[in-house]
């Protein structure tokens, strides 16, 4: 029966448990990815900040440039900042870029030129604009990497004319993916493109899944394609069902987009759906309010072919969240519904707890008589605890007179606190006056006064001389005043023919003082030379010579010293500099 109300908590906690058990959640590492783009998002201005740093040092190098060329290549890196920031800056600078290309008669450079002409106005939607630049580049002589972005150029465009035609895809766009491949087989733009026309194709898919990501791992995230890889290796991930490698990878590019003050819409969106389906909505609410911001700060700066493209593969981040949010309240109210029933149950189950308690209660007064022989023992258990009680009377006892010892030395520290405090004041009083009449006679120009006062026959020398013999009268008064019976105590030290006695009106001589000082814990020879105006080697042959004047040392290793600073009738604490026996 004694084991029984345990059961039937054990029972009820552990069904209360496993009702209230909801969804499991994202995995760490998943958690960790949403953390690490939510710190980047926060330090959002740091980076934007960063990029107007470099765009106002290119302004500079512009501004200052030499000759035509270097001038064209900072307006053609203040293009490629701006044409993610703020593009219609980089329509003025991709501009400035196509007339000094010209005016160098340069036509690799003209042809560059073209190609970036042709990027920024497929970002403004201007595919007029984008084919006569690229017709204009086609006749000029480029660079393998100009060829590379002018094959990649036209393959934006006739896919956008795919998409406008409703043809899935024109003839053209084979054509220019041919070119790239052809070109470049290894490249950003390769495997870009490979992603796109083979993400259907579902014998390819976790094949070119690792492909994409070896290509990731070898691509600085510096680069611009760095985060449209990324993408493309979550849309991939889609596919496989792979969700950690989609949130890895969408973290990625996400990051890479805000350190470079890109707005990456389309893989914030994807990562506030992939947080609303893994059950994080304080995450997923973070991202797609991060979406709306960007929506509202780069409306005219992104119409890649990313967004147009993938978007058929990709959940609305309201819509996913708005589902999550229904699955969520659905599972809660389910839980609750599981929680009434174990909360009746469980009062069932403490009603017969109660029941089966006050049976056990009733049992408990048939013990009863047992306790009268718990009682005996636990009379000889009180008398044992007096003995003890007796012990600890006598410890406390040593720790009163302990006490009594710290009441002592710490009256002796206060009062010679004040009487320092009252020398300095005293000091520092003649110091003011003396430097007061010194200023007066040295504007005055009496220098030979001033020596007069200063020498041992002036006011000042004899203050000096007078002040000494005033400082020792007054700390053999301090001293005497709490040591009253010093003088006394010290002789008892002493053998009888060494006892010292004042002379005069003298309270204590120069022995009994250097003692006084040892008394109060200065056991330095050097100190108590220095504060009684004697020299160390004075200092040393006297307690040299009291010291073999006493009387025999006790044998259990106590020195002259210990003997000397026990005087008061109370054994003070060793201080902290080391004693000198002598």
């Amino acid at each position: 029966m004694k084991t029984r109300p345990h059961l039937f908590f054990s029972i009820c906690l552990l069904l209360l448990l496993a009702a209230c058990q909801g969804h499991r959640g994202a995995s760490p590492a998943v958690l960790d990815y949403f953390a690490q783009v939510d710190t980047a998002l926060s330090e959002e201005g740091h980076y934007r900040n960063l990029i107007e740093v470099r765009l106002a040092q290119l302004h500079d190098q512009a501004a200052n440039a030499v000759t035509l060329e270097e001038r064209y290549f900072c307006y053609r890196y203040l293009t490629d900042l701006y044409q993610d920031y703020v593009l219609d800056s980089a329509v003025v600078y991709a501009d400035r870029c196509y007339r000094l290309a010209h005016e160098l008669h340069r036509p690799k450079l003209m042809a560059e030129s073209c190609v970036m002409r042709a990027r920024i106005c497929f970002r403004q939607g201007a595919l007029s604009s984008m084919s006569k630049a690229l017709d204009e580049a086609q006749s000029l002589p480029m660079a393998q990497e100009v060829r590379l972005e002018y094959y990649y150029q036209q393959f934006s465009l006739w896919v956008q004319r795919s998409i406008e035609s409703e043809i899935f895809f024109l003839p053209e766009v084979h054509l220019y993916a041919d070119s790239i491949f052809a070109l470049e087989p290894d490249s950003c733009a390769s495997i870009h493109l490979a992603t796109r026309f083979w993400v259907e194709e579902t014998a390819y898919r976790d094949d070119l899944c690792q492909l994409t990501m070896q290509q990731i791992d070898r691509t600085n995230p510096d680069d611009p394609w760095y985060a449209e890889l990324c993408c493309n290796v979550s849309v991939l991930s889609t596919e496989l069902r792979q969700v950690d490698d989609r949130v890895k990878y969408l973290a990625k590019g996400v990051i890479a987009d805000i350190h470079h003050a890109r707005s990456g819409r389309l893989m914030l969106s994807l990562l506030a759906s992939l947080a609303a389906e893994q059950g994080e909505l304080a995450y997923a609410h973070r991202f797609t309010q991060a979406c709306i911001n960007r929506q509202n700060e780069y409306s005219d700066a992104e119409s890649s072919l990313a967004e147009s493209t993938w978007t058929t593969y990709t959940p609305l981040p309201a819509t996913s969240i708005y589902e999550a949010t229904i699955d969520h309240l659905e599972e809660d109210a389910h839980t609750h519904r599981r929680v009434f029933w174990i909360l009746i149950f469980s009062f069932d189950a403490l009603v017969l707890l109660l029941v089966v308690i006050f049976i056990l209660f009733r049992r408990q007064i048939r013990l009863k008589r047992r306790m009268q022989d718990s009682l005996s023992q636990l009379t000889r258990l009180h008398a044992d605890l007096q003995e003890t009680h007796a012990a600890l009377g006598e410890k406390q006892q040593l720790l009163e007179d302990t006490n009594a010892s710290l009441v002592e030395a710490n009256y002796i520290k206060e009062e010679c606190i004040g009487y320092a405090f009252i020398l300095s004041a005293d000091y520092l009083s003649q110091m003011t006056g003396l430097r007061r009449d010194l200023t007066r006679k040295l504007k005055a120009r009496q220098y030979d006064d001033a020596l007069r006062q200063l020498s041992g026959t002036g006011p000042y020398g004899q203050a000096a001389s007078s002040g000494s013999r005033n400082l020792m009268a007054r700390f053999d008064a301090m001293f005497l005043s709490l040591f009253p019976d010093f003088v006394k105590q010290f002789n008892d030290l002493l053998q009888p023919e060494a006892i010292i006695t004042p002379r005069g009106s003298e309270q204590l001589n120069t022995d009994l003082r250097i003692y006084a000082l040892v008394r109060l814990g200065i056991t330095s020879s050097i100190k108590i030379a220095h504060i009684l105006g004697l020299s160390p080697q004075t200092v040393y042959n006297i307690r040299l010579r009291v010291r073999h004047s006493a009387l025999p040392l006790p044998d259990d290793g106590t020195t002259f010293v210990d003997l000397v600073r026990r005087i008061g009738g109370k054994k003070v604490p060793d201080a902290t500099a080391p004693s000198e026996d002598f």
